[in-house]
Parts: structure tokens; sequence; C-alpha cells
């Protein structure tokens, strides 16, 4: 026993020998000054058990046993350090109290009591402390067993039933684990199993395993998480991308030339999605590489890159700053708004426009006036680009195409001698080949039509030889099957403008248009008129043959499928003799065909107006941007979702909600008129809800609450169900500075969850508290809250220092409890209330269910807090 003076723990009495015997005041925290009732120390390591007192205070004494024979194993009266934790150097206390320890070991988890006297005339504090150890893992968080390697997001694809695992490995005290499936606006919890591997007497590591199945949606947010002690690790939660391998994601692919070392831009339509994941696969790689994903949550947002090559723009665009060859490759989009699905897939191929070569053959020197069309020169652009495999295919092809085009060449002469020999025999002059009737005026052959026909030959040789070289070549861009490119190639010339930049065309044609020749009007006749009818195609040709006024105004196609569709449909159709008359005619066909045409309808599912709509005047819906939205005839679904207000859902009027009423009867089709994220009137009059609706039995919904609104009593009732349950199983609240509308719908709420027994697991009274009576609660706003019958937990918290509860208001507020038939707990927060309740007055029912009341007096975070006895108050 030291001679200034001692602490001992019998009977909680203290005796100094320097001031005179005073009562023992156990308190459990003090505003300004005191201990925590609860810490935490960090096992084998340096440890402080944390108290503040102020300075100059008489002395303080440590034990590390509640037992009441116990002795200080540190003591700190007068400046001066005592004790046999001190002297052996593994305690110490510091200047303002608190306990220092030099190595926390297992023996240290308990409950530590130290006591303080500030002044020898006051009384002196006792504070129980309990100490608990912890052991932070090495990772510090929950580790998704499947990728190991990812610590916050990662992604998976899953063809068949799998199972995840998450951990904790090593840790201390007990942590729980639990699957939630994320979404935009909440999670859902999944049923997983929870293992507990106890490593040795100081560390376990917590395992959840969930189950997988394969009628999972296409992509799904799975996240693992700590719902306990949650302060132990850095992140308390880890996401994973699951991509369900069962659906089949492959499509046809857009193909994309891109310049080898440009900036590459590959976009992602429909980018308002909520996950977003590309990938690319090339010839190399069998399973695709996942370059980089985007998800949005209702709780967090998370952009993972897995290739730093790329980069997303915000629109969902894939860019990559610089292309190589190895980039070349199938790029796929795949984007969910966890209610749909979108899938575009990106063929890329890397090109090198620089290097090529370029055949030109003519025909020139005597005679050459003979060839006035196109084929008088031919000029071919062969382009040499890079693959995967190297450039010698390419340039193989250019060595093939030389050959071919030398024959070409001798091709031409032997046409040219033909024509020459036969020029030279028959001394005519022939007539320029664009100077000629378009119809044959004469029953005789001509000069002319020999050279046609000797022509024709030509251009049919000619168009196979390019047909080999294009397919063989590929220029860009490559269209195969079209057989309006060789007409173009070879009717046409090909030019190359001066005064485009080469490295932008460095392939051009120049095309002169000469209308429909008459083996093109024969094959459109014969396809999309008469759809195979011989006969019929006869007619029609015959009527231009015989009308040359026709022929040559059906040269522009127009005009030409015009009167084919025209004389197929009406056989009595009357022979034009002038250009006047035929546009008379025209223009009234036009004008008939207006008028009478059936406008086909084209419905409209639903229209979403999320965050656009501002008002509504009965007639148009004005848009947040300021447009003007007219009535739609064919839309069936309006939906309406408003911007907050605040921190507080917009308010829609009554008189805005009758003129929404009347705008979606103008729409005439709306069969379902939808809101959310918005209050309405709680019972719109009937003057707002008109006969015409009742009659069309249009739906009216609040998605909010899942209510459906009844036309004929004007009130809101239950339509889902499954949403109440949702709202109900989150903490329910009342602010002091809502709106009383906002209140009212809180209310409505309660009273249809008590109505349909759906358990209320948590209600909230913030600063909204005002007095309680008759077994009811009065709030500040003036309106009555009734006890519903499911409610399971109420915390009251006034947040109001000095704000003290009256025995007869806490008498009241029990009174309001036992109403529920689920009652659980009770919990008073910031604020005063009496040491005693009487017995008598509490009632004993709550006694029976065993209801747990508690009291946190003040907001000091880790404060003790009390306990009501309900036997004896």
């Amino acid at each position: 026993m030291d001679n200034t003076g001692f602490f001992t723990m019998g009977k909680f009495t203290i005796h100094l020998t320097f001031f005179q015997v005073v009562q023992l005041v156990c308190a459990s925290a003090v505003v300004g000054e005191g201990c925590e009732n609860e810490q935490y120390l960090e096992l084998y390591q340096p440890g402080i058990i944390q108290c503040s007192f102020e300075e100059g205070f008489l002395g303080v004494q440590w034990f590390n046993s509640t037992e009441e024979e116990s002795s200080a194993f540190i003591t700190y009266i007068k400046d001066e350090k005592d004790g046999p934790g001190f002297r052996s150097g593994d305690y110490d206390v510091w200047l303002n109290g608190s306990l220092f320890i030099g190595n926390v070991t297992v023996e240290h988890e308990g409950v530590f009591i130290v006591t303080h006297a500030s002044l020898v005339s006051v009384h002196v504090k006792q504070y129980n402390i309990q100490v608990q150890l912890f052991v932070k893992p090495q990772l510090e968080y929950p580790v998704i067993e499947e990728c190991q390697d990812k610590s916050k997001i990662c992604y998976m694809l899953n063809k068949n039933p799998l199972e995840l695992s998450c951990s904790v490995e090593n840790v201390r005290p007990r942590i729980s684990l639990i699957w939630n499936q994320r979404n935009s606006q909440r999670d859902k919890l999944l049923e997983s199993n929870m293992t507990i591997i106890r490593n040795n007497e100081v560390t376990i590591t917590p395992r959840s395993t969930v189950k997988i199945h394969n009628d999972s949606q296409l992509l799904s947010v799975l996240v693992c998480s700590i719902n306990e002690n949650t302060w132990i690790l850095e992140e308390n939660e880890t996401l994973v991308i699951l991509e369900n391998g069962s659906v089949d994601i492959s499509h046809s692919p857009i193909q994309r030339y891109v310049k080898l070392h440009s900036t590459m831009i590959l976009p992602c339509h429909d980018f308002n999605k909520s996950i977003l994941v590309w990938k690319r696969s090339t010839d190399r790689s069998e399973i695709p590489e996942v370059i980089l994903i985007r998800v949005q949550t209702w709780k967090e947002d998370f952009n993972e890159t897995y290739n730093k090559d790329f980069r997303l723009t915000p629109d969902g665009s894939l860019m990559l700053p610089r292309t190589e060859l190895h980039h070349q490759g199938i790029y796929t989009c795949v984007a969910s708004d966890y209610d749909m699905d979108r899938i575009q897939t990106i063929d890329v191929v890397m090109f090198t426009p620089e290097r090529g070569i370029t055949l030109e053959c003519f025909i020139v020197e005597q005679n050459s006036d003979v060839f006035k069309s196109s084929i008088k020169a031919a000029r071919i652009d062969l382009k040499v680009t890079y693959d995967n495999k190297g450039t010698s295919g390419s340039w193989t092809v250019a060595v093939v195409t030389t050959i071919i085009v030398v024959l070409l060449i001798l091709v031409v002469l032997v046409v040219y001698l033909k024509v020459l020999n036969y020029r030279r025999s028959q001394r005519k002059i022939v007539e320029d080949e664009e100077m000629l009737p378009m119809t044959d005026r004469t029953p005789g052959k001509s000069d002319v039509q020999v050279l046609q026909a000797e022509g024709g030959k030509f251009i049919k040789e000619l168009k196979a030889k390019y047909e080999i070289l294009y397919h063989s070549v590929q220029p860009l861009p490559y269209i195969r099957d079209m057989y309006c490119v060789d007409n173009v190639y070879v009717d046409s010339g090909i030019e190359r403008p001066f005064y485009l930049p080469k490295e932008f065309a460095p392939h051009t044609d120049r095309i002169r248009l000469t209308g429909f020749n008459e083996d093109i009007r024969d094959q459109y006749i014969r396809k999309a008129v008469v759809q195979g009818d011989e006969q019929a195609a006869r007619e029609i040709i015959l009527k231009l043959q015989r009308n040359p006024l026709l022929g040559d105004l059906c040269q522009v196609p127009l005009l030409f499928v015009l009167f084919a569709h025209m004389s197929h449909e009406n056989k009595d159709l009357k022979t034009f003799k002038s250009v006047t008359s035929f546009f008379r005619n025209v223009i009234a066909c036009f004008h008939s065909h207006l008028m009478n045409k059936t406008i086909e309808k084209i419905t409209i599912a639903c229209l979403h107006l999320t965050m656009a709509f501002k008002e509504c005047d009965g007639y148009t819906i004005l848009l947040q941007s300021g447009l003007s939205l007219w009535p739609l005839k064919t839309v069936e679904k309006i939906h309406i979702e408003t911007e907050k207000e605040g921190k507080e859902p917009r308010t829609i009027s009554e008189i805005q909600l009758t003129n929404i009423f009347r705008f979606a009867l103008r729409c005439q089709s709306v069969k379902e008129l939808s809101f959310s994220e918005c209050l309405l009137p709680l019972s719109p009059s009937q003057e707002s809800i008109n006969a015409e609706m009742k009659s069309r039995k249009t739906k009216i919904y609040w998605r909010e609450y899942g209510y459906s609104l009844n036309l004929y009593s004007g009130d809101w009732e239950v339509d889902n169900i499954n949403i109440i349950e949702s709202l109900c199983s989150e903490r329910l609240q009342f602010w002091a500075d809502d709106s009383q509308l906002q209140q009212n719908c809180t209310l409505q709420l309660l009273r249809n969850a008590s109505n349909n027994g759906i358990p209320i697991f948590h209600l909230e009274l913030l600063q909204s508290f005002s007095k309680a009576n008759a077994g009811n609660i009065i709030l500040c706003s003036g309106l009555q809250l009734s006890c519903p019958v499911s409610l399971k937990k109420l915390s009251i918290d006034t947040y109001e220092e000095g704000r003290e509860l009256t025995e007869t208001e806490v008498v009241g507020i029990l009174m309001f409890a036992q109403q529920s038939q689920q009652f659980e707990e009770l919990m008073f927060l910031f604020c005063l209330l009496p040491q005693c309740i009487a017995a008598e007055d509490i009632p004993s029912i709550l006694k029976s269910r065993k209801v747990k009341v508690t009291w946190l007096p003040y907001d000091s975070g880790r404060s003790m807090t009390s306990t009501l006895n309900l036997v004896d108050g």
C-alpha cells in the first residue's frame, strides 16, 4: 500500500490519507472529459486506452480486474507514477490519464477500470472500459476467391452453375460476410452459406458462399460485403461483374476500317446503361480480353481499366490514342441497365493508305475517236495493306494484277484492230456516241449499232476481268455482290480529282450519270413490279418502246418507277403525247395518293419522361429543356419521373395532376399513366378524374409506393405488395423539416403496411417528436401518429441538448409502443430522461414481451447505452 494514498475496489469505496472519504460516483462517460466505454487495441502492437482528463488532476489509478479486492497495477497521483506495471516498464500513464501498453497481448482483452479524482473536495469517478483486441488481415478487403488479384471489382464469365466464395483471412474480432445483388436502386440480399474457420486462439477466417444459376441476367452485379465491425478493413465490399455465358452474344460485326497509327474511337450506342463492358478478341486469342468496365449503382460508380492502351470517353465510346497492327480484331460492347441488354460488335481492320500501285490503259493515236465513251481510258488503283501475317501476300496480288492488266491491253488492241478494219471497209463517218437516239427508230442495223455490239463484248470481257481484280485487291471501301459497282467503273470511267488529298481519298470515282439503261429497267420491272410475270413485263416494256417520249422521260429513275407501277396497276393508262400532259398526270397521282393513303399507325409502347417533366397545362407538357410535348395519339403508356427538390421528392399539385390526366386523355391511346420520385395528392378530387378515364379504365400508378389509383373512390390502393415490403424493410423516417405532404405519405405507408401485416423494421422520429397524448404521438408538424400493429422498432431522436422528456411523456411513449403486436425495441437518443419510471406505470405487456428500452443521452459516438429495467423502472 502506498503511503501517500491508495484506491481499493472493495465495496466501491476509496480511502485516501490526504483527502476525506468521499462517495464514489460511477459514470460511463462525461461530456468534455472521461473515457470511452468500449475501445479496440491491435494485437502484438503498442496500444493506448484513451482517456481525457483536464490537466492538474489529483490522481488516477488503473485496474485490470473487476474483482473487489484487486489492487491498481499503475498509479499517477500528484504527478508521481508508481505500481508494478510502471516499474516493470510494461505500462505508463500519460498526462491526460490515458494508459499506454508496451505490447498488447491476448490477456489484455477484458475490462479495465480507471478511477479519477480531479480535486480533493470533489467526487471520485470510476470508468469501466471494455477492451477488445483486433487483428487486421493481410488483404484489407473481402476477397472473392475466384478473382484473387482484383481488390475492388472483377469480371467473370460463367457458362455453368457455379459457386462464388468470399472470405477474409486471419481477422479478429469476428465479422460477417453477406452477398447482395446490386442494381441502380437497391441491394437484394442473396441466400448464402456462412462458415467460420478458427485458425488459432487468436484469429478466424469467415467465408460466405453463394450459388449462381444459369437463369441469371446477361450482366449482373454481385457484392460481397461486411455487415459488422466494418472499421477493420479499408474496403468493406468487393464487386464482381458476372456475365451469363449461356447467353449467346455473337452478332454480325460492323466492319470498321481504321488507319494505322491514328486515333480510333469506337462508339457504343444507347450508352444510358448502368453496366458497360468493352471486350476484344483476336485471331491469337480464343477467350475475349476484357478491356475496361464501367458500373453505375445506387451506392457508388466504378471504372476499371485492364488494358492501359485504351480509354473510355464520357459517352461510353472506346478510344485508342494510337493504333498498331496488334490492335486489329473484333471489339464487343456489352451494356445493360439491369432490365435490358444491348450488344454491339465491331470488326476493326487496320490499313495503310500510303503505299499503292496505279495501272492505266489508254486508247490513243489514229482512230481513237471511235471510242467516245469512258472505255477510252481505264485506271486501276491497287492498295497494299498490312495484315497480321505480313505484307508478302499483298505484293503477290500486285504482281498477278500486273499480268492481268497486260492481258487486258491485248484485248483492247484486238478490239481496236477489228473496229479499224471495219471502218476502212465502210469508209463512213461514225456519229458521236452521245448524239445517238435513245430508242431504235429504224428497222435496219446501222454502223453505230454494229459498233455498240462490238463495244458490248469488250465491256463484258472487261467487267469479268475487273471483277477478278476487284475481289483480289479489295479496295476500300470494299463492296461485294453489287453489280452497280462494275457498271459505274466501266461505263463512267475512273478519274482522281486533283482537289482531294491522297491520304483522305487515295481512290475516288467520278461518275457521269446516264440514267437507267434497258437491261437495268428490265431487271427492275421483273423483280420489283411484276414479280416474275413475263407477260406483264413485256406489256410495260412495249409501252415504253412504242412511245419515244416515255422512253426519254423514263431515263429518270423516279419517273420510270412511277410509270412502271402505274401502267401495271392501271391497264387503261392513256398514252402521253407531251411532257406537259405527263407531268400533269404525275401531280394528280401524287395528290390522290396523299389524300387516299391510310396512314399506318406506329404504336409507341411507353413514353418515359425521366427528369424531363417541368409542368403541364392540359394541352402540352413543358419539358425542362423549354420544348413543348404535344399529345401523341399512338402512345400507350406514359411514365413521369421528376427531379428532387433539395432532399425531398418534387411535389405535383392537384392542379398539375388534373392537367396531366387531361393530357393523357388527348393522347387517345393511353392505357396506363405512372409516376415515380415525386409526391402526389393522397386523395385526388373526383373533379380531377374525368369520366372518360373511367370508361377507358385507364390505370394510374404511383410506383414509389406501389399504389394504384381507384378512379371511383379517388383513393390510392396497394397494387404491389413487394414494394411496400421493400420500403418497410429499411428505416422509415419523420424529419422535422419534412413537408406535411411528405409526412402524410409516410403515415399512409405505415397504415397500408399495418393493414397488410407487413413488418415495419424501424421507424425513426428525427427531431420531429413533439409530445405523446392518449397512446398517440404528436409530431412537430401537428400530425398525429398512431402506432402500427406491425412496428418492430422505434427510435426518438430529439437532437436537442438539454431537452428533457418528462416521466408522463415517457410513459405515453410506452403506451404507444404496447399497441404493436411485434414491438421489440424502443430507443431514446440525445435527450434527457427521468432517473426512474414508476413500475406500475410501465405496461405489463411490454414486460411479458421483454421489450428492450435503451437510452443514449449524448452524441458521443460510442457513449455507454443505458437500459431501462421494465420490472422496477
